[in-house]
């Protein structure tokens, strides 16, 4: 008897791990201890009247969206719970974004003539990829980027082959959002659609070509003057602490101790192998900012399932049902960093079928290879020192794929996409990585009463439900979801949460015209005449 597995079970799947891992993440994590987030709060200060301009050499448009909608909760937010809603402002709109880029990537993947099952199984994967998390956590543009980019290469593809130059027009706004958000973003990007799509753009008629450019310039133009008067500083004029004015070496691109790799996968362990950082911290978290931030919930209170234990004889692991535990045994136990080293083979596995894809399986390679793009950019950063010097040499920072994650996405995606060719391989794909992913970044947890994971709740949308769902909040009480009682220390940052923020025309302009790209493209029902690769 053939098992039928419909679309609609992986659609269900999709939403449930969506909405699964969002409410991991606000229970879990506060937003405002994430990476550089005290630099970034700059920009709520200025919205919010407590500085006359940013200082900041980043686009205005992401943290615009922020401040308007943390303004939506100001009825609610006093001096007790800021940063319980700063931190849920971030992950919400990060989470909307998410979604966008999500739908994005299943209409490109769609128009691309990939199954429907095959769609879905990727993007859930990409729900509980660990680098997706730390993008939807953080306070930084990167989430935009993946927002964004997949509608523009949709557009850009529907073009080649429907040959409407209509494509172009709706890709205008979306590029603009993107290219004014981030000096990075605006390179890598950039760098890719001019390699990529340069002979199909000027393909154009010359009239369609010089409106398209004028419009571009005009919009382009506009956003970026509005920016400059937020920030006093371009997006060009970028500066840096002090501890980054270094420049790498040529050697750090390439060299690699794969036996320290595998023998030790921690943090400043590796800071001169790019290779070696980026294999760490793309299923990891190697320079421990997010799951492995001892101040989190994430790292608190984990129930250690895999054990280890010394043996003079070899041994099989020991499974131990009634504990839930794993025994592996060692005839010579040293360090051992368990976690690091599953993150570790899951990013050598994703970069061989990177690999095996680009060399072997052509289909749709040019964007397949996106990464590399982001990789290139980095590098002119770090080692060129362009257009300023970026390069910690004690930590390896600044070589991250948090900068190009947006670019791994779409990779992963479409590569998965292709191995995913049976319902049953999914399937089995998901059964063994989904555990492991929530392993990585912390789960299990031990049944103990987490304070913070208490006072979190108090503020989720789904805080009664929580209560059946996670493990430490089964003393939680309820009526605390409606009383939100629990008293706790604020962060030292506090501002005039009542003010209405500052308006911005044409970023509110610039936020329409996307929307309405996007709801256009949404409904336009497309599908490949030619072939890819």
């Amino acid at each position: 008897m053939k098992l039928k597995i419909s679309n609609p079970l992986f659609l269900f799947s999709f939403v449930l791990s969506l909405v699964f891992v969002r409410e991991i993440l606000f229970l879990f994590y506060d937003s405002t201890q994430s990476p550089d987030f005290d630099k970034y709060r700059d920009y709520i200060a200025y919205f919010y009247g407590l500085k006359d301009s940013t200082g900041r050499d980043q686009g205005i448009f992401y943290y615009y969206l922020h401040s308007q909608y943390l303004y939506l909760f100001n009825s609610g937010i006093n001096e007790n719970n800021l940063s319980f809603y700063l931190s849920r402002t971030i992950q919400d709109l990060n989470f909307f974004l998410h979604i966008i880029g999500s739908l994005g990537t299943y209409k490109l993947l769609k128009f691309l003539n990939y199954k429907k099952f095959s769609i879905l199984a990727s993007l859930i994967v990409l729900n509980f990829f660990p680098l997706s998390i730390s993008n939807r956590i953080t306070y930084k543009p990167e989430i935009l980027a993946f927002a964004l980019l997949p509608w523009i290469i949709y557009c850009f593809e529907a073009y080649k082959s429907e040959k409407s130059v209509k494509y172009f027009f709706f890709s205008i706004p979306l590029i603009v959002a993107l290219f004014t958000s981030k000096g990075s973003v605006l390179g890598m990007v950039g760098l890719f659609l001019f390699l990529t799509y340069f002979k199909l753009v000027f393909s154009l008629q010359k009239k369609h070509l010089i409106l398209l450019f004028l419009s571009f310039v005009i919009l382009l133009s506009a956003v970026t003057y509005e920016d400059i008067q937020a920030n006093d500083v371009s997006l060009l004029n970028v500066t840096h602490d002090e501890k980054y004015n270094n420049k790498a070496e040529l050697k750090n691109i390439y060299s690699l101790n794969f036996v320290k790799l595998m023998k030790s996968p921690t943090r400043d362990d590796h800071s001169g192998s790019m290779i070696a950082l980026t294999l760490l911290d793309i299923f990891g978290d190697y320079f421990d900012l997010y799951w492995d931030n001892d101040a989190t919930s994430l790292f608190k209170n984990r129930k250690e399932v895999f054990l280890f234990d010394q043996t003079n004889k070899i041994k099989p692991p020991k499974i131990d049902f009634q504990n839930q535990t794993v025994t592996i045994f060692f005839q010579k136990i040293t360090d051992v960093y368990f976690r690091e080293f599953i993150g570790l083979i899951f990013s050598l596995i994703f970069l061989l079928i990177l690999l095996n894809h680009i060399l072997f399986r052509k289909t749709n390679s040019r964007l397949v290879m996106m990464p590399i793009y982001g990789v290139i950019i980095l590098l002119i950063m770090t080692v060129g020192g362009f257009p300023v010097p970026n390069w910690d040499p004690l930590i390896g920072d600044t070589v991250k794929p948090f900068y190009y994650s947006f670019f791994v996405f779409l990779s992963l995606t479409i590569v998965l996409s292709n191995y995913f060719s049976k319902k049953y391989v999914a399937i089995l794909f998901l059964l063994v990585y989904i555990p492991f992913s929530m392993y990585l970044i912390g789960f299990p947890k031990k049944n103990v009463n987490d304070e913070l994971l208490f006072r979190s709740n108090q503020y989720s949308y789904l805080c009664e439900i929580n209560t059946y769902t996670f493990t430490g909040l089964n003393n939680f009480d309820k009526d605390l979801c409606v009383t939100k009682s629990l008293e706790f220390k604020d962060q030292e940052f506090s501002f005039d949460y009542n003010n209405r923020p500052k308006f911005k025309i044409l970023n509110t302009f610039l936020a329409l015209l996307s929307s309405l790209s996007i709801y256009t493209l949404q409904k336009s029902k497309l599908r490949s005449k030619i072939n890819k690769s």
